[in-house]
């Protein structure tokens, strides 16, 4: 969700959101962040229901 928000806000041309993520490391940056919780989403769930 978050995504499409950020992605909805540069494709309108916002000025704050296109400077901040191109300041960021554009999309490639933003998917290998994303990509690190994806892939350990069992492991967290493992770890949570343990509790």
């Amino acid at each position: 969700m978050c995504r499409a928000f950020v992605a909805r806000r540069v494709a309108e041309g916002d000025p704050a959101f296109v400077r901040a993520l191109a300041e960021r490391g554009g999309w490639d940056r933003w998917d290998r962040i994303q990509t690190w919780p994806a892939d350990h989403r069992g492991e967290f769930t493992t770890a949570l229901l343990r509790t």
